[in-house]
């Protein structure tokens, strides 16, 4: 009976190390699977951070300029940057708004687009405004692609900074356009 019971037991052992090898082959395999959906995720959650962050950042900044605006009143004129300086009502499409923004923003020195009360002499409060813009363009820029804005419509002002959601997969023009925008009066 001991016989027996050895016998059938190395009988078991040769029949499981054919099957111990398959179970591993079958464990790695759903091993390298999890291991593939952890780094998407993480892709994905770092994507969702880079953008969390944009998000946050414009927001800074357009609070950054509204202050600046609130503190310099007299020349709140001065700080509108817009091709055809009027606001819009309702939804934006960001990506043409960012692509109207071409000339503007293929200029050097865009601050010299900013208009003063009187042409060609601005006042002191209105040289504050520009350096107030300066400033904040280049902030701006430190989006990837980023580029800002601010709009009058009667007394309303509308701050709207835009940057590209740069990927992996970079696709220039094509590439998706976010943005923030926040409405104020003075």
């Amino acid at each position: 009976m001991e016989k027996r019971k050895n016998k059938l037991v190395g009988t078991l052992c040769t029949h499981q190390k054919g099957m111990t090898l398959l179970e591993i082959v079958i464990s790695m395999l759903i091993v390298a699977l999890g291991l593939a959906m952890s780094v998407s995720m993480i892709q994905t959650a770092n994507r969702f951070g880079d953008t969390a962050e944009f998000t946050a950042f414009a927001q800074q900044k357009s609070q950054q300029i509204i202050d600046a605006m609130r503190a310099n009143n007299i020349a709140r004129d001065t700080y509108l940057l817009d091709w055809e300086n009027t606001a819009t009502q309702g939804n934006i499409d960001y990506k043409q708004l960012y692509n109207n923004l071409n000339a503007i923003y293929n200029v050097t020195d865009i601050t010299g687009r900013l208009r003063c009360k009187n042409s060609g002499r601005c006042t002191e409060s209105e040289n504050i405004a520009k350096q107030d813009m300066k400033v904040w363009i280049e902030e701006i820029r430190s989006l990837p692609g980023g580029r800002g804005i601010i709009r009058q419509r009667d007394n309303q002002y509308e701050v709207v900074v835009m940057w590209r959601h740069v990927s992996e997969t970079d696709r220039g023009e094509d590439t998706p356009v976010q943005g923030t925008r926040v409405w104020f009066t003075l």
